[in-house]
């Protein structure tokens, strides 16, 4: 089975551009759903410690651990 994460950044209002911020940008990536739950989030936890010193809750977290 496999896990899609998608993410979204800049002004998602497609029906009227700003013209001060016209970027518009969605990524995404498709994982083995075992590598998300195992190695990944082993990672991703050790890593946001390293930024956020466990102060962040986490939505990966949350849907994988």
């Amino acid at each position: 089975m496999k896990a899609l994460f998608l993410d979204e950044s800049g002004d998602q209002n497609l029906l009227v551009i700003d013209p001060q911020y016209p970027i518009f940008v969605l990524g995404g990536v498709i994982l083995d759903k075992d590598y998300a739950k195992g190695e990944l989030t082993a990672r991703m936890n050790l890593q946001e410690k390293a930024v956020w010193h466990g102060r962040h809750n986490s939505a990966y977290r949350r849907y994988y651990t």
